[in-house]
Order: C-alpha cells, then sequence, then structure tokens
C-alpha cells in the first residue's frame, strides 16, 4: 500500500503492480509506461498530474478521486475503469488510442482532454459534449 507516498518523477515503466494500492499518493510526472495496474485501487486522491501512463493496464482500476490532469494515457486500457465515490479529474489529459470501453464518464471532468479516431469510448457517451477535442494529425 503506497499510502501518502512521494514518487514524484519515479520511474515505474513496465512495472507489474497488480494488487497495489495508491492512497493519497503523488505521482506527479511518473514514467508508468506499460506498467500493469489492474483492477487495483488508484484513487483517493491520488496525484496522477502530468504522469505517463501510455500503454498501461488500467483495466477494471479503481480510479475514483485521483486527478490525471496532463496525463498521458495514450493506448491505455481503462476498459471498465470504475470511478468508486468521486469521478476522477481527466481534464487536459491524452486519450489518444485510449479504451474506455465500459468506463464510467458521465461527468467527469473531460474539458480539454484529447482523443482521436482509435479511442473507444463507452456506448452513448459523446466526447464533444464532454469538452474533450478531437486530435487529427500524425499517428503515434
Amino acid at each position: 500500500m503506497f499510502h501518502d507516498a512521494v514518487l514524484e518523477g519515479a520511474i515505474l515503466a513496465r512495472c507489474d503492480l497488480r494488487g497495489a494500492t495508491f492512497n493519497s499518493a503523488n505521482l506527479r510526472r511518473a514514467d508508468l509506461r506499460g506498467a500493469n495496474c489492474g483492477l487495483d485501487n488508484l484513487g483517493g486522491s491520488t496525484d496522477f498530474i502530468g504522469a505517463d501512463l501510455s500503454g498501461a493496464e488500467l483495466r477494471q482500476a479503481n480510479i475514483g478521486g485521483a486527478d490525471f490532469t496532463g496525463a498521458k494515457l495514450i493506448g491505455t486500457d481503462l476498459s471498465g475503469a470504475n470511478a468508486v465515490s468521486e469521478l476522477p479529474n481527466w481534464r487536459l489529459t491524452w486519450f489518444r488510442g485510449a479504451d474506455l470501453t465500459n468506463a464510467r464518464l458521465a461527468g467527469a471532468r473531460l474539458s480539454g482532454a484529447t482523443y482521436d479516431d482509435r479511442t473507444v469510448f463507452p456506448r452513448g457517451f459523446n466526447p464533444d459534449e464532454a469538452g474533450m477535442i478531437r486530435f487529427v494529425g500524425r499517428k503515434m
């Protein structure tokens, strides 16, 4: 359990973090590219501001209350992500190519977050109405 842990700028790329719990942890600008965090508790006011979670496995992760402002979630699997109590903050987050199938997004703060034609959203979710910006340009 990482309760109140300060891991700002930590390099945790491709780590197997299954079973870990991050509660009120500071993971600002952490490198979590390709990390496996499935079914974990990543919420509880945990700070992922500016973190890189590109290609990470966050399938069915509990992310309620986490702050992902400006985080990179490019190609990240967030399918079935669960906002336990409070919806996560995803303003200015990069969702290009992310899988958000069955993720709870209604009411989430998504203003200025980017997506592209590869991003998969829950059925009936309209990213434009949520204030998201469609990224058109070079494929990553």
